[in-house]
């Protein structure tokens, strides 16, 4: 196993960016429900009162439950062992199937890369995102969408 690579456990996903991991140190030294933020991943939040951005936060979380379930069994590739901005473990997540998260929702439109810079600095990317998603039909059905199609 690499260096900074770790067995853990799926305890919740918090967001299409955060998740609860039990996380093995090895030597019966686990590390019980550690808030990681998913490395270079920014997705739009899921509590805020922005609907348009609500809805593509829950659809991200919800391609995150679609690859792990509460008690599946990770690897938590953690940034340098250190804590972002707000104390949480950055980490990249791997499936037991070999699926790299991070790099999905990245790639796939659900995420943008984010290195810690500002939101604003994001937020046209996000933006396309919104748009590309629009165009697979996968927010097809948010309130959002209705409203702005009626404008």
């Amino acid at each position: 196993m690499e260096p900074f690579c770790y067995k853990a456990k799926v305890v919740r996903v918090v967001d299409g960016d955060t998740m609860i991991l039990d996380i093995d140190l090895g030597f019966d030294v686990v590390l019980r429900n550690q808030s990681v933020r998913l490395y270079k991943v920014d997705t739009p939040e899921c509590r805020t009162r922005n609907l348009k951005e609500k809805a593509a936060g829950k659809l991200a979380k919800k391609v995150v439950d679609g690859f792990v379930n509460v008690g599946d069994s990770v690897v938590v590739k953690t940034k340098l062992d250190s804590k972002g901005k707000f104390g949480r473990l950055l980490g990249i997540v791997v499936t037991s199937d070999d699926h790299n998260i991070n790099d999905y929702l990245v790639e796939h439109n659900y995420a943008v890369e984010y290195y810690g810079q500002s939101k604003t600095e994001v937020a046209s990317k996000h933006e396309e995102n919104y748009k590309r998603l629009v165009e697979r039909s996968e927010l097809v059905d948010q309130p959002w969408l209705v409203a702005i199609s009626l404008a």
